[in-house]
């Protein structure tokens, strides 16, 4: 399911519980050490997707606050250390996970696409990058309030310019080399 119309600024509400979502959307991939720091501030037990256990909650700064209002967040994850990996961001409650799903459709030949599911994926392609991209739903009481802080903490992980050109200048092989994690992700 595609978020493709949705930016930075579309929410929804749900006003009889309090219950509201947006959905962050970029096309740059996160470098990963910097997304495992924002990992460390979701309401969530993360010491399964970040291999060093370190997990503190009691941090009271803008970006734990802003988090602490999320119940459920999920959708496309796309990180710097590879460029054909398409990874799926789930996380409920007290539970993380980073899973892979597979490749992005823009690593394969046209002709590999399902023909009933060529136009929603073609539609979903952007640029050099293709379908590459950070699409993720962000649920919980008061989101759009917080919606703000979190695409300033979520901006913070993207390359930058810099970190961008030796993304685009390496092969897949060097990628982890260049933007290393202690991230775990299942396949």
């Amino acid at each position: 399911h595609s978020h493709k119309a949705h930016d930075h600024s579309h929410g929804h509400t749900h006003d009889a519980i309090g219950i509201d979502s947006f959905v962050y959307a970029a096309r740059r991939p996160f470098a990963p050490a910097r997304l495992q720091e924002l990992l460390r501030a979701l309401p969530a037990d993360v010491t399964a997707a970040i291999s060093d256990g370190k997990t503190d909650h009691s941090a009271l700064n803008p970006t734990a606050r802003a988090l602490a209002t999320i119940v459920r967040s999920k959708g496309f994850l796309w990180l710097a250390s590879s460029h054909d990996a398409a990874y799926y961001w789930s996380h409920a409650g007290n539970h993380f996970a980073a899973e892979l799903m597979g490749r992005w459709w823009a690593t394969l030949p046209e002709d590999r696409y399902p023909e009933d599911m060529r136009a929603s994926i073609l539609s979903d392609f952007d640029g050099e990058d293709g379908d590459r991209r950070q699409e993720i739903v962000f649920i919980g009481v008061g989101a759009v309030a917080q919606q703000a802080a979190i695409t300033e903490a979520l901006d913070a992980c993207l390359l930058t310019d810099d970190e961008m050109a030796a993304y685009r200048a390496a092969d897949d092989d060097a990628r982890p080399e260049l933007f290393p994690s202690d991230l775990r992700v299942r396949a």
